[in-house]
C-alpha cells in the first residue's frame, strides 16, 4: 500500500500518488493533512509513505526528494479598484495578498475584479519526498517522476486541477 498525505482528494499530488500505486500493483492510500508542518511533524510515525511537497531546505534535513516535478510561483493579488498595478507599486503601504499563484488565481476567480499582479517574489518547488533511509524507495520514485514528466501525466494533471502561475524551469 502508498499511503501518501494530501491536503485534499485531487490535484497534481493526489493523480499522482494515485498513477504510482498502479503502477506498484499496490492499493492507494491518500492520508490527509491540513498543514505541511503537520505532515512533516509526522515523518517518522510511518503514517506515510511519501510526500509531494515543496523542497526547502529544513525539509532536506528530513527528507530525500525525487527531482521537481511542478513549480509554483508566488505572488500578489489585489482587490478590485487598487491602485497597484505592478510588483514595484507595493513599497507603498497598500492591501495586497501575498500566497502561491495557484492560490491567488482560484481567490481571484471569485473576487470581481481582483487580479493577481504580474511578476513572483518566490517560487515553490514542488517533488516527491521519502523519509531519508528508504534509498530503494528513493531509486524507484525518481524514475517514477522523471516518467510522468516525460509522459506528461504532470501536466494534464496540473490542466485537470486547474493549475494557473506555475514557473517554466
Amino acid at each position: 500500500m502508498v499511503k501518501v498525505p494530501s491536503g485534499e482528494m485531487n490535484g497534481v499530488g493526489y493523480e499522482l500518488g494515485k498513477e504510482l500505486a498502479r503502477r506498484m500493483g499496490i492499493p492507494y492510500e491518500p492520508v490527509i493533512y491540513q498543514t505541511p508542518k503537520l505532515l512533516i511533524e509526522d515523518v517518522k510515525s510511518a503514517k506515510w509513505d511519501i510526500s509531494f511537497i515543496a523542497q526547502d531546505p529544513d525539509r532536506e534535513k528530513i527528507l530525500d526528494f525525487t527531482s521537481v516535478y511542478l513549480s509554483l510561483e508566488h505572488g500578489y493579488l489585489v482587490p478590485s479598484g487598487s491602485p497597484i498595478q505592478m510588483m514595484s507599486d507595493l513599497d507603498k503601504a497598500l492591501d495586497a495578498f501575498a500566497a502561491n499563484k495557484a492560490n491567488l488565481f482560484a481567490i481571484a476567480d471569485k473576487l470581481p475584479g481582483s487580479h493577481v499582479l504580474e511578476g513572483r517574489f518566490s517560487v515553490h518547488r514542488f517533488a516527491l519526498g521519502v523519509p531519508k533511509g528508504r534509498e530503494a524507495g528513493l531509486a524507484y520514485a525518481r524514475k517514477f517522476i522523471e516518467d510522468a514528466k516525460a509522459e506528461g501525466l504532470v501536466k494534464a494533471a496540473a490542466n485537470r486541477a486547474g493549475v494557473r502561475g506555475s514557473a517554466q524551469e
